[in-house]
Formats: structure tokens, sequence, C-alpha cells
């Protein structure tokens, strides 16, 4: 009896193991992804601000004082946005939004981002007086926000300011990733009712004998 037992249960433990682990491994990618592209798009963002320093230097005059500095930046910027989940804005000192949204971003998701940073007090997690790391409350999750002063130096001497924030749900994994996801599923099932055929047809045959 208690080996009948142990016969049904081996193969739901086995399929068990088997989700769990591949379910496992898919969300720590996911996790590895939404790392490199957070990093990526922040050295971008750096990039635009060590670009506008650079011109600051060069030309000794505040950067708004030439409207082509500010459509420089406010097109830098909204090139960033073109990857989905990435949601990146220019915002002037006095907190008026400059750039416009993506065509590959959610209305939605970007008007809550600015209506959090405009309403809530965030949480600092690092801040370098001209750039730092801030979060904010959303209906689905907790964000963590890069936010970059430009031009670099003292905060209160920052004429413009880009937010950058990449939604964790939002973004792509490898398509390869999806269709394993469908392969592993259907092998487990096939697994599992194999495994259920051979134990039942064993026990099958030693009824018969």
């Amino acid at each position: 009896m208690m080996k009948k037992i142990i016969l049904k249960i081996v193969p739901l433990l086995i399929t068990g193991i088997i989700l769990f682990s591949s379910a496992y491994m898919f969300n720590l990618n996911k996790n590895q992804t939404y790392e490199r592209v957070r990093l990526l798009k922040e050295s971008q963002v750096q990039v635009i601000a060590t670009q506008m320093d650079t011109i600051a230097a060069i030309t000794k005059e505040p950067l708004n004082s030439d409207p082509v500095n500010r459509d420089m930046i406010i097109h830098s910027v909204e090139s960033i946005n073109e990857q989905s989940g990435v949601y990146c804005y220019l915002f002037n000192k006095d907190c008026e939004l400059l750039s416009n949204f993506s065509k590959q971003q959610k209305h939605e998701v970007g008007e809550q981002i600015i209506k959090a940073l405009k309403e809530q007090t965030p949480n600092v997690l690092v801040n370098h007086g001209f750039h730092g790391y801030i979060t904010i409350d959303m209906p689905d999750q907790d964000m963590v926000v890069y936010w970059q002063g430009i031009p670099s130096g003292l905060r209160s001497e920052c004429e413009y300011f880009i937010i950058l924030a990449v939604n964790k749900q939002e973004v792509q994994t490898n398509e390869a990733i999806i269709s394993c996801k469908i392969m592993i599923g259907m092998l487990t099932i096939m697994l599992c009712a194999s495994l259920y055929c051979n134990i039942h047809h064993i026990s099958n045959n030693k009824q018969k004998e």
C-alpha cells in the first residue's frame, strides 16, 4: 500500500521540482535583464550629462540661454525611451516637463510616474547632490528612480533634471525564453503522464501475474 502511494506521489514531486526550478531560473533571468537595462540606460543619461557639462564649460554660459542646447537634451532624453519599459523624462528646475512621451511607452504608467514624483515624498536611497536614487510608490510595485542634474555641480545650480525609471514588469526578455517556457511546460506534462502510464502498466502486469 505504501509503495503504491509513493509511486503516485513521485511523479508529482518530479513535476513540481522541474516547474519550481524552471520558474526560479526564468525569474532570475528577468531580474538580470532588468539590471542590465537599468544600468545601460543610466550610463546613457550620464553620457548626456557629460556632453552638456562640456558645452557649459566651453561656452561659459547657462545651458538654458541657448535653445539649441535645450532641444539637444530633449532629443537625447526622448531617444532613451525607445526601449519598452524605460521611462525617461526631462524637467527644468521649476519641475516643468519638457520632453514628450515615447510611442513605445504606455502613457498610463508614464503619467503615474510623473504624478508620483510631483505628489509623493520620495524615499531617498542615494543622494550625491546632483544625482542619486529615490523610490516611488506605484500601484503594482515600488519603482527605483535615477535622477541626474545638468550641469553637474551643486544641486541648486542644476538647470535641468533627467528622471529615469525602468519598469521590471515591462522589460522584454529574450524571445527564446518564451519558447523555452512553453517547451518545458509541455515536456513536464508529457513526463508526468508517461510516469503515471508506466506505473499503471507495471501495476496491471503484477496483478495479472
